[in-house]
Order: C-alpha cells, then structure tokens, then sequence
C-alpha cells in the first residue's frame, strides 16, 4: 500500500476529511466535514505511543515518535488514504528520522530537520520517494555502536534480510545534509546499507556530508541478520546526478553503480574489500578519480574510456569477467596520466 504525502508551501501538514497517519510509536489523526483543517507536526524520540487525536487546527507538537507510514513499531496499518499537503518533518530526539517507513511512502515539497537521528530509515521490502523537499540529519542512528550512523539508511530486520526483498529510496530536485555540527559529520557516511537488496534511484539530487563517504554497504556484527551472512546488495542508479566521494563495500556485499547522463568524482572498491563491484557508464556521464579503484564487471558506451579522467590513477578491471571482455585484457591510457589495467 502506497502513502503519499504532497505538501503545498505553507509548511503546514494539511489534512482534508477523514484521515489518519500512523508514526512508529505514535498516532494522530485528523477530521472534519470536508474544510481543510492544518497541524504542524514535530515529533520527538521513541517509545510510548501518544494519543493526539483533534478536531479543530491547532499547532502542537508530537512526542515519542518520527513521520512514519505505518502503526507503531511497523505492526499496525492504519493508513488507509493518500494525504495531500504541506509536511514539515522535524523531530527531536533520539531515533527520530524525518521520514522512516516500514511500507512505502512518498514526500514532495517538504522539509525537515533530525538532529537525534538520520534524515531517513527504510527498513525491508519497503519504499520512501522524495521529490522537491529538503531534509537534514544529524546521523545518529539506533545502534549503540554507532554502526548505522549515516545521513540515510536501508536495512532489514532479521536473519532472512539479504535474501528477502528490496528496500528502495529514491530522490528526484531534492537536497540531503549532514548537519555540518554533528558529531558524526567528518566520519558518517550518506548512505549505510545493511543486511538487505536496495535501490538508491537518485535524479539531480545534492547530497552534502562531510565524511567524504557517499556509500558504505556492508555486513554488521548480527544486530540485524547473521553475522558473516547480513551483507548488504546495493543498486545505485544516478540520472542526471552529480556525485561526490568513496563507494565502498565490505566482502560479503556488492554494490552496481549505474550511471544515466551524472558524473562522478571520486573512487570505488578503493581497498578491493568488495564482493562484487559493477559499473556501467553512458556516453554522456563521466567519472573523475580520486584515487584508485577496483572493478568487478565495468560497460561503458565511450569504448575509448575517454569519459574517465584518472588525475594520474588507476582503475583495475577483472580480467576473468566476461563482461569486459571488450576491454581485451588491455592496459588503457586514461586522460590525465593514469590507467585502467586488468587484474587477475
């Protein structure tokens, strides 16, 4: 089941008729005969559900709880009906996301701010799609070991995560941050993904954080899956985008960086710690290195490789793959002095 939330410029979550939102831990709902009626909602940390159901518009703020599509702790459905009008997602508190979803939910023209938790949370076979909005987290996640600090994350409960379904997050003319005065800003990266397949569909999106990190998939030490089984398969289709920093992977998880018309300046693989790293580039996008950099399977439309400009570095391509078998084993001269060379 599909919510969307569709925000007009107010700022002001505006409801019409009967409808009701669930958050994760807490639920609040709104009727009326058919006028418009307006809230603005902050939510604040976790735990107890608060009753804050009304009649007339008032301002008020919400407690124990995040903008969420679903009932508390994701076991109850209560949302029935699409919500059309403006949403400002701040929270306060810890593990309070702008936007978590156990089902899938849709934002436009939004804003928000979490300065005790990420920006944004899907967790299993779930969706969140932002459009036109703009959110900023502190990236402090639920971990007590900070291992999902991150400004976004996708993760699975559960031992069966990484061979069950696919939790997608997808951004179109929207803006993401990592607050500058976070404690995490120069170590969190943007996205962590964990224990699960995702999607990460991003369409001229700016994305700012200060960790130089813009993925991070990999495994954790059993909080969610099996430890050794809980790695994370990641997809990363960039349109239009422009992208900046490291992609990294650990040895049990893979990730297929997809490029439409983007361009890229950073490295991939750049310990070869990944499973599996995949890359397939258009003639229009062009990747700029930052450093070296391992791939598994790479296409390109440019034959020539002449959309890489190396600034003296190398990319190493497997050898072994059929799918670079058009590269013929071959060492390539890239613009800017380096290189792509096969490995074995």
């Amino acid at each position: 089941m599909r919510k969307k939330v569709k925000p007009a410029r107010a700022g002001i979550l505006c409801c019409i008729a009967a409808v009701f939102i669930m958050a994760a831990g807490c639920s609040f709902a709104e009727t009326g005969s058919g006028d418009s009626k307006s809230v603005k909602v902050e939510q604040s940390g976790n735990g107890e559900r608060a009753d804050t159901s009304r009649t007339e518009a008032e301002d008020r703020t919400e407690t124990e709880g995040q903008m969420d599509s679903e009932g508390q702790s994701g076991n109850e459905d209560q949302s029935e009906a699409d919500v059309t009008g403006t949403a400002v997602l701040n929270t306060a508190g810890k593990d309070a996301p702008c936007i978590s979803s156990p089902d899938s939910i849709t934002v436009e023209d939004s804003t928000g701010t979490a300065p005790g938790s990420q920006i944004a949370v899907v967790e299993g076979d779930n969706s969140i799609t932002v459009i036109s909005s703009s959110f900023t987290g502190y990236a402090y996640g639920r971990s007590a070991k900070g291992t999902d600090n991150a400004g976004i994350v996708i993760f699975q409960n559960g031992s069966e995560g990484a061979t069950q379904g696919c939790g997608i997050f997808s951004a179109e003319d929207s803006r993401f941050e990592i607050a500058p005065d976070s404690e995490y800003y120069a170590t969190a990266p943007m996205f962590f993904v964990t224990n699960t397949y995702a999607a990460i569909n991003l369409h001229a999106t700016d994305l700012n954080f200060g960790s130089g990190i813009l993925l991070y998939a990999a495994g954790n030490d059993g909080e969610w899956g099996e430890a050794g089984s809980n790695g994370a398969h990641v997809e990363l289709n960039a349109t239009n985008q422009r992208l900046a920093g490291a992609i990294t992977a650990d040895g049990i998880s893979t990730v297929t960086l997809n490029m439409t018309d983007s361009i890229f300046d950073g490295t991939v693989n750049s310990g070869d710690t990944a499973r599996e790293f995949n890359i397939t580039m258009d003639n229009e996008s062009t990747w700029t290195l930052t450093g070296t950099s391992y791939i598994t399977a790479f296409t390109n439309e440019d034959s020539d490789c002449s959309n890489i400009i190396s600034n003296g570095n190398t990319v190493y391509y497997d050898v072994s793959n059929s799918a670079n078998e058009w590269l013929e084993g071959k060492v390539i001269r890239l613009k800017g002095g380096g290189f792509m060379k096969p490995v074995k």
